[in-house]
């Protein structure tokens, strides 16, 4: 469409004085692009700083839960840790493996790391369900 127009002008008023045109034109559209630009500029500004502060805030509380949560389920590991060593310590000294203690130690450590694997296996595939 912009060609037609050119082609028209040119017939009208001649090359030259269509080209010259064309530039006052091009000139007078950038001046009122840049004088819009300059006006919207502080709006824009404004929007994404706000925008940015309130993805932050976001993210921050996200993060905040994440790390809160972390903290408590510490504290109900810590909690569990001692009923689940006894019951450890027992089911090993019930197989009849006394012998030195840190062997019981060792021995312990792998059935409730052994437990602790297949609880958090079931504990993945019911959360994938749900």
């Amino acid at each position: 469409m912009e060609k037609k127009l050119e082609k028209s002008i040119e017939k009208k008023i001649g090359k030259e004085l269509g080209e010259e045109i064309k530039k006052d034109v091009e000139k007078e559209v950038k001046k009122e692009v840049q004088k819009e630009v300059k006006k919207r500029l502080p709006e824009l500004i404004f929007q994404k700083t706000r925008d940015s502060a309130m993805n932050f805030r976001r993210e921050f509380r996200k993060q905040t839960v994440v790390a809160i949560s972390a903290g408590f389920a510490f504290l109900v590991a810590l909690s569990w840790r001692n009923p689940i060593e006894a019951t450890a310590n027992g089911f090993v000294q019930s197989l009849g493996l006394v012998g030195k203690e840190i062997y019981i130690e060792y021995l312990s450590a792998i059935v409730i790391t052994v437990v602790a694997v297949l609880v958090l296996m079931w504990l993945s595939k019911w959360n994938v369900k749900d």
